[in-house]
């Protein structure tokens, strides 16, 4: 059909992939996509009308459809949350706008992530739902780092009717998600240790910096005694 989304049409394509790879001869027992649930958690910006309602318009933008507002159920004091307080926004997607959203997920957000190689393979949680999270939303077409006043981050849960890891992940593959490779994976690691071990020096530099200054700083008394 004309009006199905890239995503869609790749899914049916790929069905005689599936039924081979995974054993399947009943095509209502293939996996496929239930819902694609949008998270948005406000933080700093629930205390802030305007902020509130630039990011529930960004994400209405994003989705196609309209959040609903996720309200704190008690009052937790160190968090200076109150009960009622908005501290999230949500969205659940299904059919036609499930699949244009991931359209725009697979295709240009996600690969104008730098240094993007894949999603970790922790992503995918045991239960068979894959969890992607943005730190920051203008990597989607329809919102403007130059017009927008609000920046934030998302997270994005993909749920499918199957619940095996194994399996989803077969499927995720087939619909064009790129998961991490091994090599990619030690690189990350090796980048992470090589980032975390600068800090640590850096740190150690700055501490024996601030050592040597307090050393060299003679207090007016400890002057008159050395004249003395």
């Amino acid at each position: 059909m004309s009006n199905q989304t890239y995503t869609e049409k790749l899914y049916l394509e790929k069905i005689p992939f599936l039924k081979e790879k995974l054993g399947i001869e009943n095509i209502f027992e293939l996996p496929r996509l239930s819902k694609v649930i949008v998270n948005i958690g406000l933080r700093d910006n629930r205390f802030d009308d305007n902020k509130l309602a630039e990011v529930k318009s960004n994400l209405a933008l994003i989705t196609g459809a309209i959040p609903i507002e996720i309200k704190a159920k008690k009052s937790i004091a160190s968090f200076k949350l109150r009960i009622g307080q908005v501290n999230a926004l949500k969205v659940t997607l299904r059919g036609k706008k499930m699949y244009a959203f991931l359209d725009k997920l697979f295709n240009v957000a996600l690969p104008r992530l730098r240094d993007f190689r894949g999603l970790r393979k922790s992503c995918l949680d045991k239960n068979g739902i894959l969890h992607i999270g943005l730190e920051d939303y203008t990597v989607f077409p329809e919102i403007s780092p130059e017009k927008n006043k609000t920046f934030s981050g998302l997270s994005v849960d993909l749920v499918t009717n199957v619940q095996d890891s194994k399996v989803t992940r077969i499927f995720f593959q087939a619909l064009g998600i790129i998961f991490e490779t091994e090599e990619v994976r030690k690189m990350r690691e090796e980048s992470n240790r090589k980032a975390k071990m600068e800090a640590k020096i850096r740190e150690e530099k700055a501490k024996e910096y601030k050592k040597l200054a307090a050393e060299e700083t003679v207090s007016p008394a400890e002057a008159e005694e050395t004249k003395e």
